[in-house]
């Protein structure tokens, strides 16, 4: 059902991935679903992260860490808010913005 994998393309034809992580306690799961998204296919992601979140992704060397914002969550082929979203009010408001 899937498409045949084209191992000589560029990564921005393989599909952009932004994933929206919220909480410093949810970090191994941000780095799971980062690494997630590049096995499944994504040519590049951007990680949205909270300032002070940044020292727990040098697995990745690949990975974009960028300051969370509402406005780049709809940027990639894919997004996923989450893990960590949801537990404080700031993250409510941001959700809702």
């Amino acid at each position: 059902l899937l498409p045949p994998i084209v191992r000589n393309r560029h990564k921005f034809e393989r599909g952009h991935a932004v994933i929206a992580a919220g909480n410093r306690e949810m970090m191994g799961a941000a780095f799971l679903a980062s690494l997630g998204a590049f096995r499944g296919g994504s040519g590049y992601v951007h990680l949205l992260i909270r300032p002070g979140m940044e020292e727990g992704f040098h697995n990745l060397p690949e990975l974009i860490l960028v300051p969370i914002q509402v406005d780049f969550i709809n940027e990639g082929s894919a997004s996923l808010v989450g893990p960590g979203f949801g537990r404080t009010d700031a993250d409510q408001e941001l959700l809702y913005e």
